[in-house]
């Protein structure tokens, strides 16, 4: 048993919004702070009428590597948003299905990018919840 458990004592939902004028430019989600910590969700959301790939990629502040990329069906009048699920543990093996979470180090943290440009007039929302320690 630990003498001194951590838990995440700072909880974090950053958000990010890409529309056409971000083309297919890499943008930082979020970074670890000095302790690190756990992400607990990040999924997206988007209202494009045109199928788009949406990439996930891990960051250890020097290097990016690529985790996941997924894609959003059209959205339409019937089905106005599409919702992705990053944290998906069918996707993400290395997921415990029963308690999804991600423990990161300090530092460390995401980014994702479109792999092609969104409609002109749309957009794609990438939203992540994760706590520092």
């Amino acid at each position: 048993m630990a003498t001194r458990p951590e838990y995440s004592a700072i909880p974090r939902s950053p958000v990010i919004q890409i529309l056409n004028a971000n083309g297919t430019a890499l943008q930082t989600l979020f970074t670890m702070g000095a302790n690190g910590g756990i992400l607990r969700s990040l999924w997206a959301s988007s209202n494009d009428t045109t199928a788009r790939w949406l990439t996930l990629l891990r960051t250890d502040g020097t290097t990016d590597t690529l985790v996941l990329t997924l894609k959003f069906a059209a959205a339409s009048a019937t089905v106005p948003l599409r919702h992705l699920n990053f944290l998906d543990p069918t996707k993400l093996t290395k997921l415990d299905p029963y308690e999804i979470q991600w423990h990161l180090a300090a530092g460390h943290g995401f980014k994702v990018r479109m792999e092609s440009a969104v409609t002109s007039g749309s957009e794609v929302a990438v939203f992540a919840e994760y706590g520092e320690f």
